[in-house]
C-alpha cells in the first residue's frame, strides 16, 4: 500500500532516500557505461534519423514504464525521483549518440568533429541553454535536430516533470492518501 514519505520515521526516510538515490546512480551510471562502450562506428550504415527514432522509441517506453512503476509504487514520490534519476541521463545519452552519428556520417555537420566526450558536451550545453558556441551545427540537417532536441527540452522540463508527479499522486491517491 503506498506511504507519503513524509510519514516514516526519521531512519526508515533516510534509509529509503539513500537506497533510492543509490538505484538512480546506479542506472544512470549504467547508462553511461553503456554509452562509452557502444562502437563509433555505424553499423549497418544506420543514419542519425533512425538513430532517433530508436532512441525516442526506447526513451518513450521508459517514460511509460516509469509512470506505470510510479502508481503502483510503496513510495511513489521516491519512485518519480528515482525515474528522474534514469529519465534525464537517457535523454541526454540519446541525443549525444544521435550527434556522435551526424558527426561520424559527415564531419561537416558540426564546426568540429565530435568524439563521445565532446558530443555528450554538446548536448548537455544545448539542454541547459548555455551554448558557449564552440561546438555548433553547420549544416541544416544538424541545426534541424539541435532545434529539435530544444523543443524536446522544454518539453521535458514541463511535461515530464508533470507526467512523473502526476503518477505520483495518483499512487498515493490509490491508497486513499492526500498528496501534499
Amino acid at each position: 500500500m503506498p506511504r507519503r514519505l513524509a510519514d516514516l520515521d526519521p531512519a526508515a526516510r533516510r534509509r529509503v532516500i539513500v537506497r533510492t538515490a543509490a538505484a538512480g546512480l546506479l542506472n544512470a551510471t549504467v547508462l553511461v557505461a553503456v554509452y562509452f562502450a557502444m562502437p563509433t562506428e555505424r553499423p549497418n550504415n544506420i543514419g542519425s534519423g533512425i538513430t532517433i527514432a530508436i532512441g525516442l522509441t526506447v526513451f518513450v517506453v521508459v517514460i511509460v514504464g516509469a509512470a506505470r512503476r510510479i502508481m503502483v509504487a510503496d513510495l511513489p514520490e521516491l519512485r518519480a525521483a528515482r525515474s528522474l534519476a534514469t529519465i534525464i541521463p537517457l535523454f541526454i545519452l540519446v541525443f549525444s549518440r544521435v550527434y556522435l552519428t551526424m558527426s561520424t556520417a559527415n564531419s561537416g555537420n558540426f564546426t568540429e568533429r565530435l568524439d563521445r566526450n565532446s558530443a555528450l558536451y554538446f548536448t548537455t550545453t544545448v539542454l541547459a541553454t548555455v551554448g558557449f558556441g564552440d561546438i555548433a551545427p553547420k549544416t541544416g540537417e544538424a541545426r534541424l535536430v539541435v532545434s529539435f532536441q530544444m523543443i524536446l527540452d522544454l518539453v521535458i522540463i514541463g511535461v515530464l516533470v508533470r507526467v512523473l508527479t502526476r503518477a505520483a499522486q495518483a499512487g498515493l491517491n490509490r491508497a486513499g492518501i492526500e498528496p501534499r
